[in-house]
């Protein structure tokens, strides 16, 4: 079983692929316990698009969790469960205390609308977004500190890999939290496997890296040579592949923005996340936030795929490029 979460809005969205057997449910429940804990959590959702199969015991979990956290107050949304086990879940009648949603999305909305103080508190957030405005200067700034990272994680990417490996970036889009989201809320309700890796130091910010899932991992195969799989769950060489390359990727973004700014910088351990968004919209910052990304083609021998390369930068951090740019 490989388990992923994010924070967002303060729900935990935790993924899971493969089985929610009777093998696998100590595992679960030992990942699941920190956040049913965590006073902070207005909820949880569980998100099931990549359960393999899912027997009586990981039935339990799910139904014990929901009692767990509704002694604090706090919400659990199940999502995106296959056909078969939404007709084993009504039929067991546990569709009458567990919210069942299709989309991950609407698992969320149905926690934050019982807590209608918070969701009014997020649209405040989200309309401060809007707010940030962006000179000529910064975005021609934000728009080489892109290009000139995905040339040098080609560059990377080449030598790892001793094969040509060619990033064509489009045209960079600089979007608020809330126009990201009307972004993402266009584009097909697919999985996507995304990389995240936070900077930190002088210049704040997450590097991210997402692929639609299955195009991911045909990349994966072609760069690395791995052999041809049938199993619908991501190996381990496969989970440390997509996360390597999310690794150069993201370095070369902060080594440009280091390059280009003088502002020094740490990266923090990369995370992997299976996910029904594009980027994950972090809201636990104070600050507005902007999302600078560009659709990225990854083309090398016999493979050429779209992926997504983005920056979610604060405001504090937006200010140090305009200003460190413009001198440096």
């Amino acid at each position: 079983m490989k388990l992923t979460h994010r924070i967002e809005k303060q729900i935990c969205i935790i993924a899971f692929v493969g089985n929610l057997t009777t093998d696998a449910v100590e595992e679960f429940k030992s990942f699941l316990t920190p956040f049913v804990e965590d006073e902070q959590l207005l909820g949880i959702v569980i998100n099931c698009r990549y359960a393999v199969t899912i027997d009586s015991t990981g039935i339990g979990v799910i139904v014990s969790t929901f009692k767990q956290l509704q002694r604090r107050q706090a919400k659990l949304s199940v999502c995106a469960l296959s056909d078969h086990y939404t007709r084993l879940f009504r039929a067991s009648q546990l569709d009458k205390i567990l919210n069942l949603h299709p989309l991950e999305s609407e698992g969320m909305e149905s926690i934050l609308q019982s807590f209608p103080t918070r969701a009014s508190n997020d649209s405040q957030t989200e309309e401060a977004d809007t707010k940030i405005s962006i000179s000529a200067d910064l975005e021609k700034a934000l728009n080489t500190i892109i290009n000139t990272g995905a040339q040098r994680a080609a560059t990377s990417l080449s030598e790892l890999l001793m094969q040509e490996v060619e990033l064509i970036t489009n045209q960079v889009q600089i979007m608020s939290r809330g126009e990201t989201r009307q972004f993402m809320s266009q584009l097909p309700h697919e999985g996507y496997i995304v990389v995240v890796q936070n900077l930190i130091g002088e210049f704040e910010a997450q590097g991210v890296l997402s692929f639609p899932l299955m195009q991911g991992r045909n990349l994966i195969h072609t760069l690395f040579d791995l052999p041809p799989t049938e199993e619908s769950e991501f190996g381990f060489n496969e989970m440390e592949a997509i996360t390597e390359v999310g690794n150069v990727l993201v370095n070369a973004l902060g080594s440009s923005v280091g390059d280009h700014t003088e502002m020094l910088m740490d990266y923090q351990v990369a995370r992997l996340i299976i996910a029904e968004q594009l980027i994950p919209l972090d809201q636990k910052t104070l600050y507005p936030t902007i999302y600078c990304g560009a659709t990225t083609h990854f083309q090398a021998t016999e493979i050429d795929v779209d992926g997504y390369i983005s920056l979610v930068i604060t405001k504090p951090s937006l200010e140090k490029i305009e200003t460190q740019f413009k001198t440096g």
